[in-house]
């Protein structure tokens, strides 16, 4: 898994922001509460990505799984209609997802070192933290993205 230098233009999306360990019950009842409301929407959404960090003076590689924040977040074709998120999460409540945490958000990452991981969040957190080539630096809280990769710079 080589990391590569990228450029990403900004990106609507369904998203979720929490804190927990990946897996655990606030972490899947997000997950839950963006598909579910993705298929109120009728669209078709990108593949479920995951943004980590920690605030914490440890290194984050340190810093015990159920402290991590995060943003989950589907990728969206383009901008929703004025009012279609507000009606899907209605929609969508009958589902019993914790739907009203789900908003539409634009993030615009600009230049990322970018992997394709498919293994668990270990092997790419290896790979955020990488040998500096990239980040010039340790970085204490990287923002880790499972499929756009890590802004650089931060």
């Amino acid at each position: 898994m080589t990391p590569r230098l990228s450029d990403h233009s900004p990106v609507t999306c369904l998203n979720v922001t929490g804190c927990g360990e990946p897996g655990g019950a606030e972490h899947v009842s997000a997950i839950q509460a963006l598909h579910a409301v993705a298929a109120a929407m009728n669209v078709q959404v990108g593949p479920l990505e995951g943004r980590w960090w920690v605030e914490d003076e440890q290194p984050w590689t340190e810093v015990p799984r159920d402290r991590w924040r995060w943003h989950l977040l589907l990728s969206l074709p383009g901008a929703p209609e004025p009012g279609a998120a507000d009606t899907a999460r209605e929609t969508a409540r009958a589902s019993g997802a914790a739907v009203d945490r789900v908003q539409v958000v634009t993030f615009t990452e600009g230049q990322c070192v970018g992997t394709a991981a498919r293994r668990p969040l270990q092997r790419g957190a290896r790979v955020a933290a990488g040998d500096g080539r990239f980040h010039g630096r340790p970085r204490p809280c990287p923002q880790w993205s499972a499929s756009r990769g890590v802004p650089v710079g931060l």
